[in-house]
Order: structure tokens, then C-alpha cells, then sequence
């Protein structure tokens, strides 16, 4: 078995406020492979961990199968090459089909020149990661544009429906790193994946965010997106669309936040399922202080619930996971004493937090990256980067579920 890092444990696993609060989970810090980029999904089994890894030219996407206690069991390769786009906002992931098929995603540079035209390139596994297809590209523009910040879902049987941001419209180039993006038109595509190939193409929002995640959930009725909408007046405020049967809904506000912001702020929602709910979280601006704001949907309607967090030292970069039937595990990124730091809360059916612990501090910048978290059965794993010279390092944590105190 691998060792636990206790070192680590003293200096990242802190409480938020000096001593765990009552109800709060034991947090013990995982040994992880990996470099950075890294990303979580909950199985059967246990945990299925992939990340990137680069040495010189070459990148390469790799996976470890954890079991429920978070120890590597196996680890594999997914797909290697050069020309990777790769960066701390829009990076690689996998997902598990209702069949049991493996699908994971890379995205490669389209055009040298143009440091933000990339591609977005699949592959699948019949046999848990032991071979992998030839990749393919997921859409069919052509174009040197961006294309990524993927959401993947089971869509039943074989059927993995993908949505992702489409630059196909653009007339110049921009990018994540600044706000100018007045050339950028962004759209918002999907497309099912199947054995067979790539089908059920469509447009589903004519004008988003350029640059903040997508999530998706599965509902009551089907899958449900969340997204950053963007209007010809730069409003960003997030929006839903979701499919019952074959038919898209138009794109719907969640509760409006009318944040006008001039460029894209790489800062998006996340959503999950809440026993038949669901629940979404996303961080805004929109008075001029950085909120963490939370909505419920049930019964087919959006309701606004007390916000996460707010305050100058939130930074957001949320993720969400179910924890029981109806309660949620949230994590997102603040700032105290000139460092990051990396928060996980539980939330209740009602909105509010029933306990708030501080799970690692980091170095300052966006080599963080954004945080993913996963759960299943009473346990969660959360993965993020740590920044270090010469390379970054893949950090984690178990969390487990214990006895409530009254």
C-alpha cells in the first residue's frame, strides 16, 4: 500500500477556521502520480484519475484506477503527441459510457501560428484502458479556430454526449490569458459519440463566454448544461440548456446575476445532481464583489440559494459532486496572506453549508489550475496542481464520510 504523505497532511489539511467543525469529514491526503491538469471520476470500483504529463515536445495523457480508499491499483496510457494545446483552465478528461467503454479527449494544435486554434481529438477503449482507438476529431468545422472546455456524460449504452465551446466564427485570434477577445465568437456545440462515430451534431447557443468551463448533469427528464452566456452588450451570466428526448430546450438564465463584464473572466459554473434535484454553482461580479452564488433546480424551475462565499479573497474555479442523497461536496479556490487556498464545504438540501474546512495551501497564479473533485458511496477524492520548479506535481485528497455529531 502506498504511504499516505503526513508531511503534507500537517502543512495542506487545515481547518477553516483553526479546528474541524462539528459533522466534517476526515480529510487525509493522497499519494498521487502525475504532473498536472489532472482530473477525477467516481466508478464502480473506486476512483478513475488521468492527468498530463509533457517531457520536452511530447505530451501524454495518462490514467491510475484508484480503488474506494484512493490507492493506485493500475496505471495505463491514454494517447501521446506533440503540438498539444495544453493549459491550466481547458485540459483533458475521462468518462465511463453505461456500457462500460472508456472515452477520453486531448486537444491539439490546429495551426502553429495561432496559439488558441486547437482541436478537439477522441479516443475510446472496449477493455478498461488496455487499448485505445485512433483518435478522432469530435467536430467537423476544419477551421484554425478554439475548440474545448468539454463536458462529457453517459448518454446510455455505448452513447457519450459531449458538449463543448466552438470557435468556428471567429475572425481573429484571442486567447485565456487576457480579456481581449473582441475578435472571438464562441458558440456553444454537442454531438453524441458513439462506437459507430461521431452523430446528433447541433448548435446549441449562438454567442457564449469564450473561455469558462462547461458542466453538464444528468436530470430527471435528461441531461441538463451550464454554461457562461455572453450578450452583444457583455453580459455573462449563466445560462442552461437541456435536452428531453432528442429535442434541446432554447438557452434559459439561471438566476440573473447581469454581470456586464468586458472580456472573459476563465471562470466558469459547475453542476450536480442533488438526490432528484439539481444543484449548480458559479461565481460572479455583478455588484463589484467576487460572489459564489448557488441555485437548486426541482420541480423544473431554478431557485436561488444563500451564496458559498464572497469577499475579495474569493477566486471561485468551482467544483461540485452528490454526497448523500441530499447533500453536495463543493470546492473552489480563495486567497488568505498572499496565498491560494483550496476550500470544500458541505451543502444541505437548503442551501446552506453545514460545515466549511480548508483543504490545502498554494502558491499564488493560475498554476493551481482548477480543482475537480468526485464522490461516490461515502467517499470523494479532490485533485489539483501544485506549482513547482522544474514541474508541477498532482495533489489529492480522501475524503470520507464519519459520524455526525449531534
Amino acid at each position: 500500500m502506498l504511504a499516505r504523505l503526513t508531511t503534507f497532511l500537517l502543512a495542506c489539511v487545515l481547518p477553516l477556521a483553526g479546528a474541524v467543525q462539528a459533522g466534517a469529514p476526515a480529510v487525509e491526503p493522497l499519494d498521487l502520480p502525475g504532473q498536472a491538469q489532472g482530473s477525477v471520476l467516481a466508478t464502480a470500483e473506486g476512483f478513475l484519475l488521468s492527468w498530463i504529463e509533457r517531457s520536452g515536445a511530447v505530451s501524454t495523457l495518462r490514467f491510475a484506477e484508484m480503488d474506494r480508499e484512493g490507492i493506485v491499483r493500475r496505471r495505463g496510457e491514454v494517447m501521446s503527441g506533440r503540438q498539444w494545446f495544453v493549459n491550466w483552465a481547458d485540459f483533458p478528461a475521462l468518462i465511463v459510457a453505461d456500457n462500460g467503454d472508456w472515452l477520453g479527449y486531448a486537444l491539439v494544435k490546429s495551426d502553429p501560428a495561432k496559439p488558441y486554434a486547437y482541436d478537439i481529438y477522441t479516443t475510446r477503449s472496449t477493455d478498461r484502458g488496455e487499448s485505445w482507438s485512433a483518435p478522432q476529431v469530435l467536430h467537423d468545422d476544419g477551421t484554425p479556430t478554439e475548440h474545448g472546455f468539454v463536458s462529457l456524460l453517459p448518454d446510455g449504452d455505448d452513447r457519450i454526449l459531449a458538449v463543448w465551446l466552438d470557435g468556428r466564427r471567429t475572425r481573429v485570434g484571442g486567447g485565456h490569458d487576457g480579456h481581449d477577445h473582441g475578435g472571438v465568437h464562441t458558440a456553444l456545440h454537442t454531438a453524441v459519440l458513439t462506437r459507430e462515430g461521431v452523430v446528433e451534431r447541433r448548435e446549441l447557443d449562438d454567442l457564449t463566454c469564450d473561455c469558462c468551463r462547461t458542466s453538464m448533469a444528468r436530470g430527471q427528464e435528461g441531461p441538463v448544461v451550464v454554461y457562461r452566456d455572453r450578450t452583444r452588450e457583455e453580459v455573462r451570466d449563466i445560462f442552461e440548456v437541456s435536452r428531453v428526448g432528442l429535442e434541446w430546450s432554447p438557452p434559459t438564465p439561471l438566476p440573473v446575476d447581469d454581470w456586464t463584464m468586458p472580456g472573459c473572466p476563465v471562470n466558469g459554473p459547475a453542476i450536480t445532481a442533488q438526490g432528484p434535484a439539481l444543484i449548480a454553482a458559479w461565481p460572479t461580479q455583478a455588484e463589484g464583489l467576487p460572489v459564489l452564488r448557488l441555485a437548486l433546480r426541482d420541480q423544473g424551475s431554478w431557485q436561488t440559494l444563500p451564496d458559498l462565499d464572497r469577499g475579495q479573497d474569493m477566486m471561485g474555479r468551482v467544483d461540485l459532486a452528490p454526497w448523500t442523497e441530499s447533500t453536495t461536496l463543493a470546492v473552489w479556490l480563495a486567497t488568505e496572506g498572499g496565498q491560494t487556498t483550496l476550500r470544500l464545504a458541505e451543502i444541505g438540501a437548503d442551501g446552506l453549508p453545514r460545515w466549511k474546512q480548508l483543504i490545502a495551501r498554494l502558491p499564488a497564479g493560475r498554476g493551481t489550475g482548477m480543482p475537480r473533485i468526485a464522490a461516490r458511496d461515502g467517499q470523494a477524492i479532490v485533485v489539483w496542481t501544485e506549482p513547482g520548479v522544474p514541474t508541477s506535481r498532482l495533489r489529492g485528497a480522501l475524503i470520507s464520510q464519519r459520524a455526525r455529531s449531534n
